[in-house]
């Protein structure tokens, strides 16, 4: 009963307080479809690939919302590349090999939203992690590391779009309201 009466007052308790999740901004900036496009890296291909993948679950998961195969059919869209990845090493053995390292990945969105208004925006994604005694920084970790930092750069991104529509709702009744 305690369990039940607690549920009920914290859903009055979020309603009440006008709470929206994240990804109802992010709905009403981009809308239920969304075509996303990755340009592909020449210096680094598989992880533009990768990249692409984790947007797309990035979009499903976190903005709720589908995938466009073509641009006629999405009421946005979203353009990403892969504008830097830094490997960093943080910390050596006693043999001077480098035993933790953190990945840097820069990431540059343009988007085109439900409103038509574009923007641009460059996030960074980090992701701290330690390699095994051989010292040897293998494709398995690097790709796992890149693939890490970028999800972290697209949450910020999703964030940020979130953020951004907030401010532009409130300004809005700001502006409508009379004394």
């Amino acid at each position: 009963m305690r369990c039940l009466l607690a549920l009920i007052c914290g859903f009055f308790l979020l309603y009440g307080c006008g709470y929206k999740p994240i990804s109802a901004y992010n709905r009403e900036t981009f809308g239920e479809r969304i075509y996303v496009d990755t340009k592909i890296s020449r210096r680094d291909p598989e992880n533009s690939v990768l990249l692409k993948d984790a947007l797309l679950a990035a979009i499903t998961e976190r903005l709720g919302t589908k995938v466009a195969t073509s641009k006629e059919e999405a009421d946005s869209e979203i353009n990403v590349e892969i504008a830097r990845v830094i490997f960093a090493s943080l910390s050596e053995n006693r043999d001077g090999f480098t035993n933790f390292y953190k990945t840097y990945v820069t990431l540059n969105f343009t988007y085109k939203d439900i409103h038509g208004n574009e923007g641009y925006m460059t996030t960074i994604g980090r992701y701290t992690f330690s390699i095994d005694t051989s010292s040897i920084l293998t494709d398995a970790r690097r790709l796992d590391a890149i693939k890490q930092a970028s999800q972290q750069a697209l949450d910020v991104f999703v964030s940020r779009v979130a953020i951004l529509e907030y401010r532009q709702q409130n300004q809005q009744k700001d502006i409508s309201w009379q004394p």
